[in-house]
C-alpha cells in the first residue's frame, strides 16, 4: 500500500504513501484501503467518514468482519478497509467516486487484475487517478505472508465435530460436520513456507511458494468462482455472490447428489468409502421422474458449490 520506495512501469518514484489497492477480476473487483491514523488530508478524512458511514455503497459491499485494525496491520501506521463490486458495475462504481468527490486523496493506485489494462482509461479520464500497474500473483503471496506473519487468527484447519450442522459449520464430502479451528505454526518455525497456495477468483491458480519472492504456478483450473455465480444466475439460485451463498447455506446436497449409501444402502468398507460419501455429483437427479420432485433451489445451489471446490480441492492436491 506504500510506495516509498517503489519505481513505477516507467521509471518514475510513485507518490508516497498510496492509500488504495485494487485488484480487478473477471467477476469481482476488490479494493482494500489504508486508512492512516492520522489524516493530515481533508480529503482522507471525507474519505474514512464516508466508507465508515455505510457497509453497502449502491453496488459495492464492506467486509467488515474483514476489517483490521492499526494493532493488527504490522506497522502500517492504520486500519485496513476491504471493499468489493461486481466488475460488471464498474461505470456505477466510477460515478459514485466521482459524484460523492472520493478521489482527491490519491491520484495513484495499485492496481492488479486484467481490468487494471482494461479500465485503466477510465480511471485516467473520469477521476484523473492513474493505475499503477502489478503482478496479480506476485502481490497475492506477498499479501498472504503478510496476513499470516502479522494477523494471528489468520490461519485455520476444520475439524470434525458431533454436533447437528448449523450456518457456522459446513460439511465435508463424507457427510461430517466441520468447524473452523485456528492453527498455528509449530514452535521454533518462523514462517509458513513451503506451502502451497490456491488463489480462487473467476479461474483459479495454484501456487508452489517457497518464498515471498520465490514462487512458480504449478496447476490451475478455468472451474472457479465465475463458474459458480455464471451457473447460480443461469439456474435462478442469486444474481450476486452474497445471495448465491445465502442460497447454498440453507440447501442441503443430499437431495441432489448420489451418496454410497444410496448405491450399496450403507458403506462400501472394502475400499473405506462412508455411507456419506458422494459417489455421483447430480447423479441422485437420474432416479427421478420429476428431477425437481423434493428439490429446491438452495439444493441444487449447495451441490453446485460443493461440486466446484471438490474439482479445486482435488486439482491442487494432485498437484
Amino acid at each position: 500500500l506504500r510506495a516509498d520506495s517503489t519505481l513505477g512501469s516507467d521509471g518514475d518514484r510513485l507518490p508516497a504513501p498510496i492509500y488504495f489497492g485494487i485488484d480487478i477480476g473477471g467477476s469481482l473487483a476488490k479494493i482494500v484501503h489504508l486508512e492512516p491514523k492520522r489524516k493530515k488530508k481533508s480529503a482522507l478524512v471525507r474519505l474514512a467518514d464516508f466508507i465508515r458511514s455505510w457497509k453497502s455503497y449502491h453496488s459495492g459491499v464492506r467486509d467488515v468482519h474483514l476489517e483490521l485494525g492499526p494493532e493488527a496491520c504490522g506497522g502500517l501506521g492504520g486500519t485496513l478497509h476491504f471493499i468489493r463490486f461486481e466488475t460488471r458495475r464498474m461505470d456505477a462504481f466510477l460515478e459514485l467516486v466521482r459524484s460523492e468527490d472520493l478521489h482527491r486523496a490519491s491520484d495513484t493506485i495499485f492496481a492488479t487484475g486484467g481490468g487494471a489494462h482494461k479500465f485503466a482509461g477510465d480511471f485516467q479520464e473520469k477521476l484523473g487517478v492513474r493505475l499503477e500497474k502489478l503482478d496479480e500473483l506476485a502481490c497475492c503471496v506477498k499479501g498472504v505472508a503478510f496476513l499470516i506473519r502479522t494477523v494471528p487468527d489468520e490461519l485455520y484447519m476444520y475439524k470434525e465435530v458431533v454436533q447437528p450442522r448449523t450456518s457456522e459449520l459446513y460439511e465435508d464430502a463424507t457427510g461430517d460436520t466441520l468447524v473452523a479451528t485456528p492453527w498455528a505454526l509449530p514452535p521454533g518455525q518462523g514462517d509458513a513456507f513451503p506451502f502451497i497456495l490456491v488463489n480462487i477468483g473467476s479461474g483459479v491458480s495454484v501456487l508452489h511458494i517457497t518464498g515471498e519472492d520465490s514462487f512458480r504456478r504449478v496447476s490451475g483450473t478455468a472451474v472457479g468462482g465465475g463458474t459458480f455465480l455464471g451457473l447460480c444466475r443461469l439456474l435462478g439460485c442469486g444474481d450476486t455472490f452474497d445471495e448465491a451463498l445465502a442460497y447454498a447455506a440453507h440447501g442441503d446436497d443430499s437431495r441432489v447428489n448420489l451418496l454410497v449409501e444410496d448405491i450399496y444402502g450403507g458403506g462400501y468398507e472394502a475400499f473405506g468409502l462412508p455411507p456419506k460419501l458422494i459417489a455421483s455429483m447430480f447423479g441422485k437427479i437420474l432416479r427421478k421422474d420429476d428431477p425437481y420432485e423434493g428439490v429446491h433451489k438452495s439444493d441444487v445451489c449447495r451441490a453446485l458449490l460443493v461440486m466446484i471446490w471438490q474439482g479445486i480441492a482435488q486439482g491442487a492436491y494432485l498437484s
